[in-house]
């Protein structure tokens, strides 16, 4: 037997003094010293805890069966001061039994509605309180002039000087500049298919574009499916024509080509570009093949919209 078994033992004075305030813990006549006193006995002894649960078990079991008739019929108030619900194991605070107050349902309903239409109304203020993105993510870049152009429906449509995020814009005929936050321009012509990648860069999925690019942004990036056009200091146009090869004229200093490796996705740097020079990148072989140099279709692009 532990020394904590031995000091609560049947007969002991301590386990005297626990069974009393047991007792008055099942019927409710405790005073508040005596409650603290009994709390504090169960927070340190686990032999307590199980002397206390014996009690309320019991107690709570012959109330169930021993209930006199009288209390039965008395009203609702007086019936709950004689009830001790049983308490779970672990819960080591003394509880006093205390009358269970009548609630109107009428009254808890609308004060559940109540309590709804507060955390709505405050969900909302909170909501109008955030900033409105100007589309999925930070603005990325301006469209800063436009000559009639027309945008493909059901795709972002923006508006004169609306600034851009991470979207992806389908022009189907007219004229459009499309200026990035690092200083980069876009003009984008006839039917052509952008998306917007990051402040520097961008993905040309169909159609053509000329792009003018300053020394503060050198590294500038236009991605296609199988080729990366990268600036270094330059002005210069891509066309995807069909069968996917891409088209590529330097108007301004250099650019360089890269081929993206098939197994680990990277950007393998093959040739670089000077101005006054073309080629054909083919995706099937992944070559780069020159061609003529006719500048006149880019150099169209370039007049201010």
């Amino acid at each position: 037997m532990s020394k904590e078994q031995r000091f609560f033992e049947a007969g002991s004075e301590q386990r005297q003094v626990l069974d009393e305030l047991c007792s008055k813990a099942c019927d409710g006549r405790l005073t508040d010293a005596e409650a603290r006193g009994l709390d504090a006995m169960l927070s340190e002894s686990s032999e307590a805890r199980v002397v206390y649960l014996r009690h309320m078990n019991l107690h709570s079991t012959l109330h169930a069966y021993l209930v006199p008739a009288e209390v039965d019929s008395a009203p609702a108030e007086e019936r709950a001061s004689a009830v001790v619900p049983r308490i779970p194991p672990g819960n080591v605070t003394a509880l006093r039994p205390q009358p269970r107050p009548r609630v109107n349902p009428v009254l808890l309903a609308v004060a559940a509605l109540a309590m709804f239409g507060a955390f709505f109304v405050a969900i909302n203020w909170l909501w109008d309180l955030l900033p409105t993105p100007s589309g999925p993510g930070p603005a990325l870049a301006t469209l800063t002039q436009s000559h009639d152009a027309q945008w493909a429906a059901g795709m972002k449509r923006p508006e004169l000087g609306e600034p851009i995020g991470r979207e992806r814009l389908r022009l189907v005929r007219g004229r459009a500049r499309i200026d990035f936050n690092r200083g980069s321009q876009i003009i984008l012509g006839g039917k052509a298919d952008l998306e917007i990648l990051s402040e520097n860069s961008a993905r040309l999925h169909a159609g053509k574009l000329v792009a003018q690019v300053p020394s503060a942004a050198t590294g500038f990036r236009i991605e296609t499916a199988s080729f990366d056009i990268i600036d270094l200091g330059t002005a210069f146009g891509v066309s995807l024509v069909e069968g996917g090869d891409v088209e590529v004229s330097v108007l301004e200093g250099v650019v360089e080509i890269a081929v993206r490796d098939a197994e680990t996705g990277e950007m393998i740097p093959i040739q670089q570009l000077r101005e006054g020079h073309s080629v054909i990148a083919r995706p099937e072989s992944l070559r780069v093949e020159k061609t003529e140099y006719a500048p006149e279709s880019y150099e169209g692009l370039r007049k201010q919209p």
